[in-house]
């Protein structure tokens, strides 16, 4: 048992911080199109901010990942608030998938969102 949560653990290091490093290139993308408004309408951010707060959830992202080894429950809340995030915009807001590989691409979004969040939860360490 202690084997399937060491690789959940290692599992959710890598997606949130890939899911860090994919809200740094989003903000950049959002910094560097001057001239087109970029809205990405499961989001809870207007246009307007949302290269800031994608950025800074990016950073904050990589910063928690960096010290999850020894402050396990920062990493936790972040696995929590990313996974609101993804359910939240994807299926409780009025957000609409164009078909059915899109819901399936979401779907598997926040599958693997929960298993992180799984994955981050400290577990109390055995002591001898």
């Amino acid at each position: 048992m202690r084997f399937i949560g060491s690789v959940l653990r290692v599992y959710s290091y890598i997606f949130e911080a890939i899911l860090s490093l994919m809200a740094l290139a989003m903000s950049a993308v959002v910094a560097t199109s001057q001239h087109q408004t970029i809205k990405i309408g499961w989001l809870p951010w207007t246009p307007e901010t949302l290269g800031a707060w994608l950025a800074g959830a990016g950073l904050l992202g990589l910063f928690l990942v960096a010290l999850a080894r020894r402050i396990p429950a920062l990493i936790c809340l972040f696995s929590l608030a990313a996974l609101v995030v993804l359910v939240r915009g994807l299926f409780l807001s009025s957000y609409s998938f164009d078909g059915t590989v899109e819901l399936q691409n979401a779907l598997y979004l926040v599958g693997g969102a929960l298993l992180a969040f799984v994955g981050s939860i400290p577990l109390p360490s055995r002591s001898r």
